[in-house]
């Protein structure tokens, strides 16, 4: 099976690309980002 390796900008629709998100999202997605990693259980 053959994969071929994707940049972000070609693997999203093209008008996801239009999209220009809030700074208030960014912050929002860095900070549950953030949590989620630290609840990360590297034992398992």
């Amino acid at each position: 099976m053959n994969h071929k390796i994707l940049r972000p900008r070609q693997a999203l629709n093209k008008a996801c690309l239009k999209v220009k998100p809030v700074r208030k999202d960014i912050e929002v997605f860095k900070t549950n980002l953030i949590n989620f990693i630290d609840q990360i259980n590297e034992s398992e």
